[in-house]
């Protein structure tokens, strides 16, 4: 099972990003802390799904400065706004199926 961090301030993004990677039968734990939430949970997720907004807000640097000093820092990060429409989501779908079946080309 894919284990995925989903991360927002957007709580309704939060909820529909989450519950669309539960119905796929992916293990979605959301965030609107994603580095609090792996550091103090030690929580490894195979992937992670950002809200570009995070990124863009103060201390949101904060997130791209522990993946990147994380000994695991092989994380893929996907990014999708919470303005995304139907199609974006798919396409954030079948990404992640992808990477789950192991694809050479999981995230490319």
């Amino acid at each position: 099972m894919l284990s995925v961090l989903v991360v927002s301030q957007d709580p309704e993004f939060l909820d529909c990003v989450s519950h669309a990677l539960q119905c796929e039968g992916m293990w979605a734990v959301s965030s609107q802390d994603a580095t609090r939430e792996m550091a103090e949970t030690g929580f490894r997720p195979r992937a992670i799904v950002v809200d570009p907004a995070v990124l863009l807000a103060p201390g949101g640097d904060e997130l791209v400065r522990y993946l990147s000093d994380s000994p695991s820092a092989v994380i893929p990060v996907f990014s999708i706004s919470s303005a995304a429409k139907r199609v974006e989501l798919a396409e954030l779908l079948d990404a992640l199926r992808r990477l789950e079946e192991g694809g050479e080309h999981a995230y490319g």
